[in-house]
């Protein structure tokens, strides 16, 4: 059912004969839909009777060959179209089929063009972005994104799209999240993460070397807001355009601009509207890395120029007010004009920069057959470019740096590995392991540096101390999945220091080899226990370069007293995790971040020499138990 049509005097306060022609409608036509209102025709039938003219006009131009009048007058065609669909803000099944008609229509006249228009459907989330990628004739110098607000969207900046063009800048004409196609195909409504999808956008352009490498941002309307949001969360974009866009939105109290703003969430109420604004909204953290330009109306009766300052503010660098004394909002009355200056400006801030030394390296990676290699290379080259031109070593300093990553590799052999322990120390391998840990477990840590010799099989009950039990210690432990089921058959290899802090590899004149290590089966329960000494806190090794880092920095180079453990299982991810003593000094302050709470236990003494007796050590003893869960999916064995 065709929903009934609001008032034409409505209508046209809304969409004024500038903004019209603005969007794409043909001067005459503007008069002849004037013409037909006033007669009482209603709007939306008087635009679709305008449309199929200029689609026969069209096709009749086409038929002669005259391929520029036919490809001009789809275009007049498609905007009669978009302003029809215009009269409702809500999605009715006729609107969306006027919307339809008029992506279809704008299809045809793209398809005229040389080159061609091409309709681009990105993935987001479980939805699609759409647009339109307009390309010049001839080497691209950039891109720039275009988009609009709560109405006009995509194709509705044809006419920006051929400022662009004419100065040699491709346009990508798109519908962002509650937008278009965007909303009424592809299920994407302002809800979601803005700044996400846009720099979705962006990264399609930048897949594509023929469109120039740089991009820009040329928001309208709210869709000003959204080009600079974007912009001061993706450095990828090199200038933005805000033109006629609040950077704290509210509602307005206009029945129009409220239901289009209630429109892009689906139909939500004031309440959820308004949270909606505050979550999109340019906030006071926000910085601009890009250049900015902020075109603004004297006479725009929706958006003041205090509220487009706060996109000012935001620039790190180059900063732009344009602004017209008598212009409507965005500008619509000087539309040739506006879209002159800025396709200006955007020619002038796209223009390809010069290669560096950083665009040089990168670009000898790029055949890197391998996409994770290829990928890694990259970000390494990257950040150790940015790195350095931070700091700005001297000469002396580069050697010095040179020559300690050289006495890195040197302090290693086949029973101490410095890159770890630098890595530790650093945070590195802390880091890595919080990337890689799963949700759900037993928590992981580091690996630690002296994991370099393979722990002896051991049975349950063992004790891995093979020098005596001075402090005797007993571990018992369970290894269970996700949901406490016993993991039968698990590997547990364990390590540790002696009581003095040290490993056996540190001082093999004193340990025998594999003292403090034990490679042990948990029994059919799960279950796995072994003897041991109460490890103690240590310094990880100071006589490294490493330690000469820490020394330098004045931090000090203490472990809390802990066992290490990696535990396996078919089926499962492989674990590896540390016991730390619960009265252990330097819990709080681990030399290589590596202490969690959840992996602190109490090592209880127990005076019952019965207990002793049952574990094979003399009381007094200290006992602990580990329980330790795997995370990953349990193969079901097969018969």
């Amino acid at each position: 059912m065709t929903p009934v049509t609001p008032p034409a005097d409505v209508l046209w306060r809304s969409m004024s004969p500038e903004r019209m022609i603005d969007g794409g409608l043909a001067a005459a036509d503007v008069r002849r839909l004037r013409d037909a209102t006033d007669a009482g025709t209603p709007w939306d039938e008087a635009l679709v009777a305008i449309a199929g003219d200029r689609a026969a006009q069209a096709e009749k131009a086409l038929a002669a060959g005259q391929v520029v009048t036919a490809r001009e007058a789809f275009r007049w065609s498609a905007a009669a179209l978009l302003f029809a669909q215009m009269a409702w803000n809500d999605d009715s099944p006729h609107r969306v089929a006027l919307y339809a008609r008029f992506t279809a229509t704008v299809a045809r006249a793209g398809a005229l063009a040389d080159p061609a228009w091409e309709q681009v459907t990105l993935p987001f989330g479980d939805g699609r972005l759409f647009g339109w990628l307009v390309r010049p004739v001839g080497p691209v110098r950039g891109t720039v994104i275009v988009l609009g607000g709560q109405s006009g969207w995509g194709a509705t900046y044809l006419r920006a799209a051929d400022a662009l063009l004419a100065r040699g800048v491709a346009a990508f004409l798109v519908e962002g999240p509650g937008q278009g196609e965007t909303r009424m195909r592809g299920g994407v409504l302002l809800d979601v993460d803005v700044r996400a999808a846009y720099s979705t956008f962006v990264d399609h352009v930048l897949a594509d070397p023929s469109l120039g490498g740089s991009v820009g941002i040329w928001g309208n309307s709210m869709g000003g807001l959204f080009a600079g949001t974007a912009a001061a969360s993706d450095p990828r974009i090199s200038a933005v355009c805000v033109n006629g866009a609040p950077a704290r939105p509210r509602l307005l109290g206009f029945r129009t601009f409220d239901e289009q703003a209630a429109a892009m969430l689906g139909g939500a109420g004031e309440a959820e509207v308004r949270a909606n604004f505050d979550r999109i909204a340019l906030q006071a953290r926000d910085r601009i890395t890009g250049a900015v330009l902020v075109v603004h109306g004297g006479q725009d009766p929706i958006v003041s120029r205090e509220e487009q300052q706060p996109f000012l503010d935001a620039a790190l660098g180059e900063a732009t007010l344009r602004e017209w004394e008598d212009g409507d909002h965005t500008v619509y009355r000087h539309g040739e004009e506006r879209n002159a200056v800025v396709a200006d400006w955007f020619a002038d801030h796209l223009a390809p920069p010069r290669a560096t030394l950083l665009d040089e390296v990168r670009a000898s990676f790029a055949a890197t057959p391998d996409p994770r290699t290829r990928a890694v290379l990259d970000a390494v080259t990257r950040h150790v470019h940015a790195l350095v031109g931070e700091v700005r070593p001297t000469h002396p300093e580069w050697e010095q740096a040179i020559d300690f990553l050289t006495a890195v590799g040197q302090t290693c052999d086949d029973t101490r590995q410095e890159f770890v322990l630098l890595s530790d120390v650093l945070g590195v391998s802390m880091l890595v392991e919080t990337l890689n840990g799963g949700d759900h477990g037993t928590e992981s840590t580091v690996l630690g540096p002296f994991h370099m010799t393979a722990s002896p099989r051991r049975a349950l009950g063992d004790s891995i101390s093979e020098v005596g039990l001075e402090r005797p210690a007993v571990v018992t432990g369970m290894v269970v999945d996700i949901d406490g089921r016993p993991v039968p058959g698990a590997s547990v290899d364990v390590w540790q220091c002696d009581e003095d802090g040290f490993y056996d590899v540190q001082r093999p004149d004193v340990q025998p080899a594999g003292n403090g290590r034990g490679m042990f089966t948990a029994d059919a329960d799960g279950a796995f226990w072994f003897r041991t000494v109460v490890p103690s806190h240590y310094p990880i090794p100071t006589d490294g370069p490493v330690g000469r880092l820490l020394e330098a920095s004045e931090r000090h180079p203490y472990r809390p007293a802990h066992v290490h453990l990696i535990v396996d299982a078919a089926g499962f991810e492989p674990l590896t995790t540390h016991l730390f003593v619960a009265d252990s000094p330097y819990l709080d302050s681990d030399a290589v971040f590596a202490v969690k709470q959840s992996l602190v236990r109490e090592f209880a003494v127990v005076d019952d020499p019965d207990e002793a007796e049952r574990y094979g050590v003399r009381a007094p003893f200290r006992r602990a138990h580990f329980e330790v869960q795997l995370a990953g999916e349990r193969r079901e064995e097969t018969a």
